[in-house]
């Protein structure tokens, strides 16, 4: 019954029905079907905290696994009810000070998108500041959100930002930075940064897609001279304990 209950959309009626019969997973699973469909933000959060409690209750019956699983979802639902609070002040924030907006613009609008989607709206609005906050706030790991900022400074067409931040030591490495502004046609901030990166084959592989074939070249030469160097090193034993 519940699953064709779920197929009509009837989440309501679903949830009603496992609330009764006291099959609080499937309950909460219910109401996370209906939260997806509900644009209004208080709807939203009571939905998210239905299901988060349901989720936390111990049930002695479940299994290892499913006990887990109940965790995980109950996180994942603390997690959205903390991304729409804050998305909801993102939204008061951009219509009262006109982010991105001319006149007679549609409002801007933040509630109820993925949190990537969210922080790479903020930067293509010149809002670098407010998603390094949401970032922070959303505990964003340091080499997702180097992706996601690349990503979206490039989007806004922010390319002096994005080359200071290239200068930073990156957890991602270089490559991202370089093929990102080939991508956008600056070559000129892409070739400054070929020798941050690591492989001589790859700076070798951006110098040619520059139609810098000396430059190519010797990248090539001077990786094949590394790699001979390290293995007469291995064969004379030398760094050996």
């Amino acid at each position: 019954v519940t699953k064709q209950l779920l197929a009509r959309e009837q989440f309501d009626r679903a949830r009603m029905l496992n609330d009764l019969l006291d099959r609080k997973r499937p309950a909460a699973f219910a109401a996370l079907h209906r939260v997806f469909r509900q644009q209004n933000y208080d709807e939203r959060t009571k939905l998210l905290r239905f299901s988060k409690d349901l989720f936390g209750i111990n049930d002695p019956s479940a299994t290892d696994s499913e006990k887990s699983s109940m965790q995980f979802m109950a996180q994942a639902c603390v997690e959205e009810m903390d991304l729409l609070a804050a998305q909801l002040t993102l939204e008061e924030k951009a219509n009262a000070k006109s982010w991105g907006r001319s006149f007679g613009s549609t409002p801007q609008r933040f509630l109820g998108l993925p949190l990537v989607t969210t922080l790479v709206k903020l930067l293509e609005l010149g809002e670098v500041r407010e998603a390094d906050e949401l970032r922070t706030r959303m505990k964003v790991s340091d080499k997702r959100y180097w992706r996601i900022k690349i990503r979206g400074l490039a989007a806004a067409g922010s390319f002096e930002e994005l080359n200071a931040f290239a200068i930073v030591t990156s957890p991602i490495g270089y490559e991202p930075f370089v093929e990102t502004f080939l991508k956008y046609g600056r070559q000129d901030f892409a070739l400054a940064l070929v020798p941050k990166v690591k492989s001589s084959e790859q700076q070798a592989q951006y110098y040619q897609q520059m139609g810098l074939h000396d430059q190519a070249q010797r990248a090539r030469s001077q990786g094949q001279e590394r790699s001979g160097a390290g293995r007469l090193l291995n064969i004379l034993g030398v760094g050996r304990g």
